[in-house]
């Protein structure tokens, strides 16, 4: 009986010994695997390709643009502007009959100051011919003119300050201006206007960019000179 159980302490003993062997088998081979796939520490080089990116290149530039006559939204326009559900939209609502989209600018005249606050009604601008057109049309008239050319016989119709006054409003609305309603003012007859223009590349692809233009505006040029 002694026999038997000294017999089975010593078949537990090798089955422990068996197990641990199998378990730092097991381990050894986890940390082997782990090493084998760890960073070496060494730095791999990327092999940059020495063949240069050809970047296009602009051959030819183009402006297709539309020179008009003078604009004008004061007075009756603006009665009728008022009574349509257009409202500031009226007068520049069918300018797209003019296909404004195949052309790179639209350049006209603004016959008008654009002075805020004033309430003539039209009666009283017939009557005097003093004009004046509300800033309120200016974001759309943006949608359409790249640039307006102050000189004229009413752009003054305001005083000076009411000129100032619409230099500033158009600044507000991203439109540009050149000309003076007094050609004495030579300082303010031309100014360079970024015109918007078609690049063509080397590549035949097209893009969008900006020459500058000087453009200039003169009124009642003719006029006895001052002594």
């Amino acid at each position: 009986m002694l026999e038997v159980k000294r017999r089975r302490r010593v078949g537990r003993i090798w089955a422990s010994i068996f197990v641990l062997l199998v378990l730092a088998a097991i381990v050894t081979a986890i940390i082997l695997l782990y090493n084998h796939n760890a960073p070496t520490g060494q730095t791999k080089t990327a092999v940059i390709s020495k063949t240069p990116v050809k970047v296009a290149q602009p051959v030819s530039i183009y402006s297709n643009m539309l020179f008009m006559g003078n604009t004008f939204w004061g007075r009756y326009m603006n009665d009728w502007s008022m009574a349509s559900p257009l409202k500031t939209a009226y007068p520049f609502s069918r300018l797209n009959e003019f296909h404004r989209d195949q052309y790179n600018a639209w350049i006209t005249g603004l016959e008008c100051p654009t002075k805020a606050g004033v309430t003539m009604t039209s009666a009283e601008m017939d009557a005097l011919l003093q004009f004046n057109c509300s800033p309120d049309y200016l974001p759309e008239a943006a949608k359409w003119f790249t640039a307006f050319t102050l000189a004229n016989n009413h752009t003054d119709n305001q005083g000076v300050d009411g000129f100032n006054e619409t230099k500033a409003n158009l600044e507000k609305n991203g439109i540009q201006y050149f000309g003076h309603y007094d050609p004495r003012e030579l300082n303010d007859l031309c100014d360079v206007i970024s015109m918007p223009v078609t690049v063509t590349n080397d590549d035949n692809s097209t893009s969008k960019g900006k020459l500058p233009i000087a453009m200039c505006g003169y009124h009642g040029v003719f006029r006895i000179p001052l002594p």
